[in-house]
């Protein structure tokens, strides 16, 4: 006689219950485990920019159609920006959305 037979289904019902969140917590934990140390051990910081030999320039599409109240703090935001070679092209495209 297996253990299958001679189990009841409240039994059955009872263990599935109780060891699958204990089962799934340990696989939880070894995968997190496994990807700090396989992918963020020793690895830059999320927030830090990847190093770059040379800086392509960079330009900024502003579109501005009856924008006179907010354009210039919109300038001013992206002349802000930390980047070495950058272009601001200020646009007035004529669209009313």
């Amino acid at each position: 006689m297996s253990w299958m037979e001679s189990a009841s289904p409240v039994t059955l019902l009872f263990n599935f219950a109780f060891f699958y969140p204990v089962v799934m917590a340990f696989f939880w934990m070894v995968g997190g485990i496994y990807y700090y140390l396989r992918r963020e051990r020793g690895g830059p910081l999320p927030d830090a920019p990847p190093p770059l030999r040379s800086h392509p320039a960079v330009s900024v599409l502003v579109p501005c159609f009856n924008e006179a109240t907010h354009i210039a703090d919109t300038i001013q935001a992206i002349a802000a920006q930390v980047y070495p070679r950058l272009e601001i092209i200020a646009i007035n495209d004529g669209c009313r959305w």
